[in-house]
């Protein structure tokens, strides 16, 4: 890749790849190259063909969303936390993960029902016992969007017991 000229990086990456068709761990590598050669374009281009690798592995889009919240691109991330969500309601770390991404994008409210759907819902005790004190994660996150975003946001909804005035990085 180095030996490529600037015109050529990305015809070398394609030309590389045939190699490493169904390895994500390439994928998320070139990004990273190419991000660092401060070509975002193709760094993004190159992340976007991770969801193309295999269409419902939950784990893979995990790792795809948290690039692309690292690299700002908030729409493709709730996208991506969407999809996750879809495959695995029966998480509570789906809807966390999602509820997060719509918060970077600005989708408070969304974020806020989707963070307290996670808290509220009844899940399966089994799926509990691998998200132990999930529950005080989010409602910390519940009362970071409340303390940043009050004012745009409905609480009606909420338990009022949850709600705490807490401070919180902004």
């Amino acid at each position: 890749m180095a030996a490529a000229s600037k015109e050529n990086k990305y015809a070398a990456y394609l030309s590389l790849r045939t190699g490493y068709m169904n390895t994500p761990s390439f994928y998320f590598d070139m990004a990273a190259w190419f991000f660092q050669q401060k070509d975002s374009a193709n760094g993004n281009l190159i992340l976007s063909n991770l969801a193309e690798l295999d269409m419902e592995n939950h784990e893979l889009y995990k790792l795809l969303g948290f690039k692309l919240k690292e690299t700002g691109r908030y729409q493709e991330e709730v996208f991506v936390y969407r999809k996750v969500l879809q495959w695995r309601p029966q998480e509570p770390q789906s809807y966390r993960d999602y509820g997060l991404a719509l918060a970077d994008a600005g989708m408070y409210q969304q974020a806020l029902d989707t963070l307290y759907t996670a808290i509220s819902k009844q899940y399966d005790g089994e799926v509990m016992s691998n998200y132990h004190g999930i529950e005080e994660t989010i409602v910390t996150e519940i009362n970071q969007l409340v303390t940043l975003h009050g004012e745009q946001l409905n609480l009606t909804g909420i338990d009022k017991k949850l709600l705490h005035d807490m401070p919180v990085d902004t």
